[in-house]
């Protein structure tokens, strides 16, 4: 039974880490890339002129 849980908990766990790494990894490059993202969209709202 233990062995089970550990199995269990082992997997989930390897999922849940895959996850937040893939999530922080797009995080940091959305905002080292976010004005060439919104150059390359044309989304300019800061326009002051």
């Amino acid at each position: 039974m233990i062995e089970f849980i550990d199995l269990f908990f082992n997997q989930y766990l390897r999922i849940f880490v895959g996850v937040v790494l893939v999530g922080l990894i797009c995080f940091s490059l959305y905002y080292s890339y976010k004005d060439k993202i919104k150059k390359l969209f044309g989304i300019n709202h800061d326009n002051k002129s």
